[in-house]
């Protein structure tokens, strides 16, 4: 025992304390680096430690190594992913920053060439301020894709199912894109007279989604076809209790080799450069469509000839639903009917925003459906909440970020006012997945995405006022 007769030190004090006879001391290390050591002791006799015990205690070090070395890993994971979590809230903030700054500009530029596109002009004046609109819709185009695929990458679409008259989803939709078709002298059209739907028959599905889709596939249809036409199509089978709805969009266009095929699916790809230089575009509108067909189970399919057009089609699964639309139809027809009959002149609409081209833009598009109406406006939460209680509007029309008190803070006060059950509407540059929800949940009744046009502004005038 060594240890007895050396210089006296914290060693030896904590070896003579523990009348220890015998020790074993074993270094561990994490990789290449010592991280420490382990003792092995006994207090009953001297000895010499055999190889098997030897053996023994070194697997039992390396044992410990072993954990510290899964401990640290999982420390160095956590951390990744709370950096990997502060990194995707930054990108998330910055793009919602950014579509904010970007989309209030366009709100003007998209709303004030509408209106001015309305008024007398010339051939020549006309043309230049189509270019104009074409142009701004063209880059909220672009804005709205880098931000799909932002918010589908990061796991934060939800579906929303809900009752759907794929018919009449159709239609809507092919009006959206007749504008565009017309212009270049394309015939657009609906193929639903073999469909096998019955014809008030509702599904659940997420209608926003699958307009989003087939959105996407008819202005690349519209895009890349210079004669001819573009044809949306519907067709249904029963699937045992399911009915599988396949959509599908036909077009007379350039066609896509079958080399291409596979690379078109990609994100920011188109079939090659010259395409993108000749048409434009991000190459995102098909991964997005493809991204959130596989949320709804399903994926896109092609087939495509050079020179002979592209079809694109996608089958869901869906839940037919057994009440009947008709009923519906005719409950909707008779609320709007009732409320065209309210008079226009007792109106007072409320106007929130802190940007001074927006409020002007507001206000003309108002003052075109509403020519009677009170239109006041005020720029910020704060004033919004002093002028509300005088002047008992109709109608708020808010925007959410305004300086001292933001749109939301000042709907949660005004819900607690007399009268603060009136319909409040969010109108807001903010487009990010979850803005919509944070505004409803804050107590705003609608939701109005900037740059607005006159008829999305019309369809919440209607909805919300019964005018």
């Amino acid at each position: 025992m060594w240890w007895r007769n050396s210089k006296k030190g914290p060693l030896q004090d904590l070896l003579l304390a523990q009348d220890i006879k015998s020790i074993i001391i074993i270094p561990i290390f994490l990789g290449q680096k010592f991280w420490g050591y382990a003792g092995f002791d006994d207090c009953t006799r001297a000895r010499k430690w055999s190889e098997a015990e030897k053996a023994l205690l070194m697997s039992f070090a390396d044992s410990i190594a072993n954990a510290l070395a899964r401990k640290n890993l999982e420390i160095s994971l956590t951390e990744s992913m709370h950096r990997a979590k502060e990194a995707s809230l930054a990108k998330s903030e910055f793009l919602a920053n950014m579509s904010h700054e970007i989309r209030t500009p366009l709100n003007g530029i998209i709303g004030f060439s509408d209106l001015l596109l309305h008024t007398q002009l010339d051939s020549e004046q006309k043309t230049y301020t189509e270019a104009i609109i074409q142009s701004g819709e063209l880059l909220l185009g672009i804005i709205n894709d880098v931000l799909d695929f932002s918010k589908i990458e990061a796991g934060k679409v939800e579906l929303d199912l809900k009752a759907t008259q794929p018919e009449a989803l159709l239609q809507e939709t092919l009006r959206i894109v007749q504008p565009l078709a017309q212009k270049k002298g394309l015939r657009i059209l609906i193929d639903t007279s073999h469909s096998g739907c019955p014809p008030e028959a509702e599904y659940r599905l997420d209608e926003t989604r699958v307009r989003q889709v087939l959105l996407n596939l008819l202005s690349n249809a519209i895009k890349f076809t210079e004669q001819g036409a573009v044809t949306l199509q519907l067709r249904c089978k029963q699937v045992g209790k399911k009915t599988s709805l396949q959509f599908a969009v036909i077009d007379t266009g350039i066609g896509i080799h079958p080399d291409n095929q596979k690379r078109i699916f990609e994100a920011f790809s188109q079939e090659d450069n010259t395409t993108t230089r000749k048409f434009g575009g991000t190459g995102l509108g098909l991964t997005i469509s493809n991204k959130l067909l596989f949320l709804m189970g399903s994926k896109l399919k092609l087939h495509s000839l050079p020179g002979e057009g592209s079809t694109f089609y996608f089958d869901l699964e869906v839940e037919m639903l057994p009440h009947s639309a008709k009923q519906a139809d005719s409950i909707t027809h008779l609320a709007h009917t009732q409320a065209m009959e309210e008079p226009q002149e007792k109106l007072t609409i409320l106007v929130a925003d802190d940007n001074p081209m927006n409020i002007l833009l507001t206000k003309t598009l108002l003052r075109k459906d509403l020519p009677h109406a009170q239109v006041v406006e005020v720029e910020d939460g704060i004033e919004l909440v002093e002028k509300f209680p005088s002047l008992q509007p109709d109608l708020v029309l808010i925007d959410v970020h305004m300086p001292r008190m933001s749109g939301l803070e000042a709907v949660k006060i005004l819900r607690n006012f007399p009268g603060g059950q009136v319909p409040m509407i969010a109108l807001t540059a903010s487009a990010l997945e979850g803005d919509r929800e944070k505004c409803l949940e804050a107590g705003m009744d609608d939701y109005l995405s900037k740059p607005f046009r006159i008829e999305e502004l019309r369809a919440i005038l209607k909805k919300h006022l019964k005018v």
